[in-house]
């Protein structure tokens, strides 16, 4: 991992996520997206805080796609390396910011063209959940989900409508709950009958 030497000037938003009117968190990544970024407001201002990511060598993108947090101390950033050895596949990872730095741990991957974390949310800080999809080398989508427990993260299946067509194709673009563990999660699917994509919505109950 590394950080970037210095913030290019097209810096684009992904997520934003507000503690209270001074202290707040917006992430997302550079325009050449080679390398991930954050900012944090006090109160006053904006000021961009270091963030740290895989870095291959062979021209990965580097993207943060959301933020949630529980306190200050206890903020959680989704993401994914892209055109990992400049192939067709994703590397999931998440970000934790523990009140001084981030720290960046790869969460578990799934399918032939790795997965993506497209939204975070936390219901605590041993509760967090993360939702996006899973390429697979046949050109199907499927969603994606994955839970921290406060000590590690794993994959938890979820429904994939989609897969009733003939191109699979479900992903989660967005995801949200509320303690003790009611999540919702949005994003899109591919229908048998319906010559687009179409809207996704689940709810789940977490045990």
């Amino acid at each position: 991992m590394r950080e970037p030497a210095a913030l290019h000037p097209s810096d684009f938003g992904e997520a934003v996520t507000v503690l209270s009117p001074t202290d707040a968190w917006a992430v997302g990544e550079t325009g050449l997206r080679t390398a991930t970024v954050s900012a944090h407001w006090n109160g006053q201002r904006w000021s961009f805080v270091k963030t740290p990511f895989p870095q291959d060598g062979n021209d990965p993108q580097n993207f943060l796609t959301g933020v949630t947090a529980t306190g200050p101390g206890d903020v959680w950033a989704s993401g994914y390396e892209g055109n990992v050895n400049q192939q067709n596949f994703s590397l999931p990872y998440v970000l934790h910011w523990n009140g001084t730095t981030w720290s960046l741990t790869e969460t578990p991957n799934a399918g032939t063209e790795g997965s993506l974390l497209a939204g975070v949310t936390a219901l605590s800080p041993a509760d967090v959940w993360a939702g996006g999809q899973t390429g697979e080398s046949d050109g199907a989508l499927l969603s994606f989900t994955e839970h921290f427990d406060g000590h590690s993260w794993s994959v938890v299946p979820s429904l994939d409508p989609g897969e009733l067509g003939d191109g699979p194709d479900s992903t989660f673009q967005a995801i949200t709950g509320v303690a003790p563990g009611t999540l919702f999660a949005a994003g899109s699917m591919e229908t048998p009958t319906f010559c687009c994509l179409a809207a996704l919505a689940e709810r789940a109950k977490a045990p």
